[in-house]
């Protein structure tokens, strides 16, 4: 089994024998086959991992929080980067735990889509190189004008580094991430190009995003994709967060906006119907952003650090 972790080798166990999960509900939550799933299960004694108790669970410390927040949230997974004692290395840190967790999960085969942002840059660099030649790598927003320094969080840029770590093809989407208005928005949207990347869009199986807040601390805010008037009507209105600018509020309601609808990219609609919305973002920060974002119902897995999660444990009162 040397293609599972032993994080998740715990965690088959902990489904299998004391959530009482199926086989299949397993091999859902992991992106893999029920025989895959059969075969780790029928050997976990034999590994260690299961006598009369699981043995593991104790070792790694946030194995029960994950859990925990799993059921909270009804996600398929909650994978937490310790970062207790280097919260300055919080993005390093969350970046290869993302990465490490991705090289596992993503298969041939299948459609990635990819946002943009400094989590998903982190992860992505840390990616191994392998050869997931029959994936296809689609990029989930427009193009955004980014100083040379930042490229690498840009969503052009991170769809074709993702693309070279798998060894596949790429799809871009070759316009603006904001136009000037719903008018000029309307126009690119109707271009036959455009219109195929899309297409290519609703096929993921597999998108990977970060979590912003709508905040003037924001990447978003800071780049100068959203004003300051852009942000008093957000606050306003009551909205915490946005994920590929789809804003949404505290209750997990997305709701659009006249900011929204000069965006050219996923919307809501597209990523509850992919089957695996994998969301990276850290920081204490973004406690709020994050909490909304979980009760949107879009997120299935999320990779966040250890000082976020247990700020969201003891926000809701959760004990584990």
């Amino acid at each position: 089994m040397e293609d599972i972790n032993k994080r998740n080798l715990i965690k088959i166990a902990h489904w299998y024998y004391n959530e009482g999960m199926t086989q299949e509900e397993i091999a859902i939550k992991l992106n893999c086959t029920r025989q895959k799933i059969n075969k780790i299960i029928n050997s976990l004694v034999d590994m260690g991992v299961v006598t009369i108790s699981i043995n593991g669970m104790d070792d790694d410390k946030y194995v029960r929080l994950e859990n925990a927040l799993e059921k909270e949230f009804s996600v398929s997974q909650i994978v937490i980067a310790d970062i207790d004692h280097c919260p300055n290395q919080m993005l390093r840190q969350l970046g290869k735990k993302a990465a490490y967790w991705l090289d596992e999960f993503i298969k041939n085969k299948q459609v990635v889509g990819i946002s943009w942002g400094e989590a998903l840059s982190a992860t992505v660099s840390n990616m191994r190189v392998q050869n997931k030649s029959s994936c296809n790598v689609v990029q989930l927003v427009g193009g955004m004008d980014i100083d040379h320094n930042l490229r690498m969080i840009k969503p052009d840029e991170l769809t074709r580094l993702l693309a070279h770590k798998l060894s596949c093809n790429h799809t871009l989407l070759y316009a603006p991430a904001v136009m000037e208005s719903n008018t000029a928005r309307e126009v690119i949207i109707n271009d036959i190009t455009v219109r195929k990347v899309f297409e290519m869009i609703s096929k993921c199986d597999v998108a990977i995003v970060g979590i912003g807040q709508l905040s003037a601390e924001s990447t978003a805010a800071k780049l100068g994709y959203l004003s300051e008037d852009d942000l008093k009507t957000y606050e306003d209105e009551g909205y915490v967060g946005e994920i590929a600018f789809n804003p949404f509020k505290q209750d997990g309601q997305w709701q659009k906006s006249a900011h929204h609808s000069k965006v050219i990219g996923i919307d809501a609609v597209m990523l509850e119907k992919i089957p695996y919305v994998v969301a990276v973002a850290g920081g204490i920060d973004k406690i709020n952003a994050v909490l909304g974002a979980l009760k949107t119902g879009c997120i299935d897995v999320l990779i966040t650090d250890s000082i976020l999660a247990k700020g969201l444990a003891d926000r809701i009162g959760l004990s584990y």
